[in-house]
Protein backbone atom coordinates (compact mmCIF):
# COMPACT_ATOMS: atom_id res chain seq x y z
CA UNK A 1 0.00 0.00 0.00
CA UNK A 2 2.93 2.36 0.63
CA UNK A 3 4.75 1.78 -2.64
CA UNK A 4 3.48 5.00 -4.23
CA UNK A 5 4.24 7.30 -1.28
CA UNK A 6 6.61 7.53 1.64
CA UNK A 7 5.67 5.67 4.79
CA UNK A 8 4.37 7.53 7.86
CA UNK A 9 6.77 8.12 10.78
CA UNK A 10 7.28 5.03 12.92
CA UNK A 11 5.79 6.65 16.03
CA UNK A 12 2.60 7.45 14.09
CA UNK A 13 2.33 3.88 12.82
CA UNK A 14 2.91 2.37 16.27
CA UNK A 15 0.35 4.60 17.99
CA UNK A 16 -2.37 4.77 15.36
CA UNK A 17 -2.52 1.21 14.04
CA UNK A 18 -2.76 -0.53 17.42
CA UNK A 19 -5.72 -2.14 19.17
CA UNK A 20 -7.76 -0.15 21.71
CA UNK A 21 -10.90 -0.76 23.74
CA UNK A 22 -13.14 0.53 20.93
CA UNK A 23 -10.98 -0.42 17.94
CA UNK A 24 -10.35 -4.16 17.98
CA UNK A 25 -7.83 -4.69 15.20
CA UNK A 26 -7.67 -8.38 16.17
CA UNK A 27 -11.27 -8.96 15.13
CA UNK A 28 -10.74 -11.39 12.25
CA UNK A 29 -14.07 -10.55 10.64
CA UNK A 30 -13.22 -6.86 10.45
CA UNK A 31 -9.70 -7.63 9.23
CA UNK A 32 -10.97 -9.91 6.46
CA UNK A 33 -13.65 -7.44 5.40
CA UNK A 34 -11.10 -4.61 5.34
CA UNK A 35 -8.69 -6.45 3.05
CA UNK A 36 -11.46 -7.69 0.80
CA UNK A 37 -13.14 -4.30 0.44
CA UNK A 38 -10.40 -1.72 0.61
CA UNK A 39 -6.80 -2.87 0.16
CA UNK A 40 -5.18 -0.90 -2.67
CA UNK A 41 -1.78 0.12 -3.99
CA UNK A 42 -1.97 3.59 -2.45
CA UNK A 43 -3.17 4.73 1.00
CA UNK A 44 -5.43 7.36 -0.58
CA UNK A 45 -7.19 4.71 -2.67
CA UNK A 46 -7.43 2.49 0.40
CA UNK A 47 -9.04 5.30 2.42
CA UNK A 48 -11.55 5.99 -0.37
CA UNK A 49 -12.46 2.34 -0.92
CA UNK A 50 -12.92 1.82 2.79
CA UNK A 51 -15.13 4.91 3.05
CA UNK A 52 -17.27 3.64 0.19
CA UNK A 53 -17.66 0.21 1.80
CA UNK A 54 -18.51 1.59 5.24
CA UNK A 55 -21.01 4.06 3.81
CA UNK A 56 -22.79 1.34 1.85
CA UNK A 57 -23.23 -0.76 5.01
CA UNK A 58 -24.52 1.88 7.45
CA UNK A 59 -27.82 1.29 9.24
CA UNK A 60 -28.11 4.65 10.97
CA UNK A 61 -29.79 4.98 14.34
CA UNK A 62 -29.10 7.11 17.40
CA UNK A 63 -27.06 5.16 19.94
CA UNK A 64 -26.84 6.58 23.45
CA UNK A 65 -23.71 4.71 24.47
CA UNK A 66 -20.63 3.69 22.55
CA UNK A 67 -20.68 0.20 21.09
CA UNK A 68 -17.15 0.02 19.70
CA UNK A 69 -16.35 -1.67 16.41
CA UNK A 70 -17.00 -5.22 17.64
CA UNK A 71 -20.61 -4.58 18.60
CA UNK A 72 -21.33 -2.02 15.87
CA UNK A 73 -20.76 -4.58 13.10
CA UNK A 74 -23.86 -6.78 12.95
CA UNK A 75 -24.26 -9.98 10.94
CA UNK A 76 -27.41 -9.88 8.80
CA UNK A 77 -28.83 -12.03 6.04
CA UNK A 78 -26.44 -11.78 3.12
CA UNK A 79 -23.66 -9.91 4.88
CA UNK A 80 -23.02 -7.25 7.51
CA UNK A 81 -24.38 -3.90 8.59
CA UNK A 82 -22.91 -1.14 10.76
CA UNK A 83 -25.55 -0.21 13.31
CA UNK A 84 -25.39 3.05 15.23
CA UNK A 85 -24.68 6.74 14.73
CA UNK A 86 -21.57 8.69 13.75
CA UNK A 87 -19.59 7.21 16.64
CA UNK A 88 -20.11 3.61 15.56
CA UNK A 89 -19.46 4.48 11.91
CA UNK A 90 -16.19 6.18 12.88
CA UNK A 91 -15.16 3.31 15.16
CA UNK A 92 -15.65 0.69 12.44
CA UNK A 93 -13.80 2.79 9.88
CA UNK A 94 -10.86 3.43 12.21
CA UNK A 95 -10.62 -0.24 13.17
CA UNK A 96 -10.61 -1.42 9.56
CA UNK A 97 -8.11 1.25 8.51
CA UNK A 98 -5.76 0.28 11.33
CA UNK A 99 -6.12 -3.39 10.42
CA UNK A 100 -4.86 -2.47 6.95
CA UNK A 101 -1.86 -0.64 8.39
CA UNK A 102 -3.32 2.80 7.65
CA UNK A 103 -2.90 5.07 10.72
CA UNK A 104 -6.32 6.29 11.84
CA UNK A 105 -8.00 8.12 14.71
CA UNK A 106 -11.23 10.01 15.39
CA UNK A 107 -11.95 13.72 15.57
CA UNK A 108 -14.96 14.93 17.54
CA UNK A 109 -16.92 18.14 17.93
CA UNK A 110 -20.04 19.43 16.20
CA UNK A 111 -21.25 19.61 12.61
CA UNK A 112 -23.24 22.73 11.81
CA UNK A 113 -26.11 22.76 9.34
CA UNK A 114 -25.73 26.54 8.98
CA UNK A 115 -23.09 29.06 9.99
CA UNK A 116 -25.39 30.71 12.55
CA UNK A 117 -26.93 28.09 14.77
CA UNK A 118 -27.99 27.33 18.33
CA UNK A 119 -27.58 23.78 19.63
CA UNK A 120 -28.89 22.46 22.91
CA UNK A 121 -29.25 19.17 24.72
CA UNK A 122 -31.17 18.19 27.84
CA UNK A 123 -29.44 15.14 29.26
CA UNK A 124 -32.54 14.12 31.22
CA UNK A 125 -34.65 13.66 28.07
CA UNK A 126 -32.24 12.22 25.52
CA UNK A 127 -33.49 8.65 25.91
CA UNK A 128 -37.06 9.65 25.08
CA UNK A 129 -36.11 11.91 22.16
CA UNK A 130 -34.34 9.37 19.98
CA UNK A 131 -33.64 10.75 16.51
CA UNK A 132 -35.55 13.94 17.36
CA UNK A 133 -32.22 14.98 18.89
CA UNK A 134 -30.98 15.70 15.40
CA UNK A 135 -33.33 18.67 15.16
CA UNK A 136 -31.42 20.61 17.81
CA UNK A 137 -28.14 18.81 18.40
CA UNK A 138 -25.18 18.34 16.08
CA UNK A 139 -22.57 16.52 18.14
CA UNK A 140 -20.38 14.64 15.69
CA UNK A 141 -17.46 12.26 15.33
CA UNK A 142 -15.58 11.31 12.17
CA UNK A 143 -12.39 9.45 11.19
CA UNK A 144 -9.03 10.85 10.17
CA UNK A 145 -6.28 8.89 8.40
CA UNK A 146 -2.59 9.75 8.15
CA UNK A 147 -1.35 9.93 4.56
CA UNK A 148 2.06 11.41 3.65
CA UNK A 149 2.76 14.08 2.54
CA UNK A 150 -0.62 15.53 3.59
CA UNK A 151 -0.66 14.44 7.23
CA UNK A 152 -4.04 13.87 8.86
CA UNK A 153 -6.86 13.66 6.31
CA UNK A 154 -10.53 13.91 7.31
CA UNK A 155 -13.01 11.25 6.16
CA UNK A 156 -16.57 12.26 7.02
CA UNK A 157 -18.93 9.87 5.27
CA UNK A 158 -22.07 11.06 7.04
CA UNK A 159 -21.77 14.67 5.87
CA UNK A 160 -23.97 14.43 2.79
CA UNK A 161 -23.67 10.62 2.79
CA UNK A 162 -20.60 10.61 0.55
CA UNK A 163 -17.07 9.20 0.82
CA UNK A 164 -15.61 12.69 1.45
CA UNK A 165 -11.96 11.69 1.74
CA UNK A 166 -10.02 14.90 2.29
CA UNK A 167 -13.17 17.02 2.31
CA UNK A 168 -13.32 19.35 5.29
CA UNK A 169 -15.67 22.29 5.74
CA UNK A 170 -15.95 25.27 8.07
CA UNK A 171 -19.12 23.63 9.40
CA UNK A 172 -16.94 21.10 11.24
CA UNK A 173 -16.07 22.47 14.67
CA UNK A 174 -13.31 20.30 16.16
CA UNK A 175 -13.08 19.96 19.94
CA UNK A 176 -10.38 17.31 20.02
CA UNK A 177 -9.03 14.03 18.69
CA UNK A 178 -8.91 10.49 20.08
CA UNK A 179 -9.16 11.15 23.80
CA UNK A 180 -8.94 8.25 26.24
CA UNK A 181 -11.96 9.56 28.15
CA UNK A 182 -14.96 10.30 25.95
CA UNK A 183 -18.19 11.58 27.41
CA UNK A 184 -20.86 9.36 25.88
CA UNK A 185 -22.17 9.45 22.34
CA UNK A 186 -21.44 12.35 20.03
CA UNK A 187 -25.18 12.90 19.66
CA UNK A 188 -25.97 12.88 23.35
CA UNK A 189 -23.07 14.64 25.00
CA UNK A 190 -21.00 17.77 24.95
CA UNK A 191 -18.31 16.00 22.90
CA UNK A 192 -15.82 17.20 25.49
CA UNK A 193 -13.72 14.66 27.44
CA UNK A 194 -15.11 15.11 30.92
CA UNK A 195 -15.57 13.55 34.32
CA UNK A 196 -18.50 15.84 35.12
CA UNK A 197 -22.17 14.86 35.18
CA UNK A 198 -23.82 17.34 32.82
CA UNK A 199 -27.56 17.94 32.71
CA UNK A 200 -27.89 20.65 30.08
CA UNK A 201 -25.60 21.77 27.26
CA UNK A 202 -26.00 24.67 24.87
CA UNK A 203 -23.84 26.17 22.13
CA UNK A 204 -24.45 29.18 19.94
CA UNK A 205 -22.53 29.73 16.71
CA UNK A 206 -22.67 33.06 14.94
CA UNK A 207 -21.61 33.37 11.34
CA UNK A 208 -19.19 36.07 10.26
CA UNK A 209 -18.72 37.78 6.93
CA UNK A 210 -15.33 37.01 5.42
Amino acid sequence: MWRAVSRPPLNVVERYTSKTAYWNTYNLTLVELAYRAAYADSPLDTAARLASWVLSHVSYRVHLGRAGSDRALIRVFGGYTIQGDCVEVADVYVTMARALGLPARTAYGVLLTSYSQRMWLNMTTVAEEGEALLQHWGGHMWPQVYIPPYGWVDVDMLDGMSTNVGVYSARHIVFGVEETKYYGSALTSSCIPSYLDLEYIEYEFRGVKL
